[in-house]
Formats: structure tokens, sequence, C-alpha cells
């Protein structure tokens, strides 16, 4: 994920909850997502790496770029 945002020049700022499984399950609960990583977008869920996928091919990433 990280990887395709940077590669569309769209600024994010990465959480790592690695080594933190509390947190994770608190995100889960919010979420209701259970896999990582979790992207949110303007404090809304996207989902995970294969949504952000689909944003980047229907042309939503970019205009993430565009701010």
């Amino acid at each position: 994920a990280k990887s395709l945002l940077v590669k569309r020049g769209v600024e994010f700022e990465e959480v790592n909850l690695g080594g933190h499984p509390e947190l994770q399950a608190e995100l889960t609960d919010v979420t209701g997502l259970t896999g990582f990583p979790q992207v949110t977008v303007d404090g809304e869920t996207l989902g995970g790496l294969n949504e952000l996928r689909a944003a980047d091919k229907s042309g939503a990433l970019a205009s993430w770029s565009a701010g």
C-alpha cells in the first residue's frame, strides 16, 4: 500500500501497530476490518490494499494526490 501511495504522490501518515495487539484489536473494533494494512482517507476507512488498488484504477487515488 505504501509503495502505491508513494508512486502516486499521495501524502500519508504511516502508523505501525506491529507489536501492539491491543491497538490492532481496537482498530478492528472501530473499522470492522481484521486485515492490515487499513487505509483511511480524511477519517473514513477505505479498506485494505485491494480497495486502495481499486481506488487507483478508478482514478480516485489521483484526486487524493491533487489535494
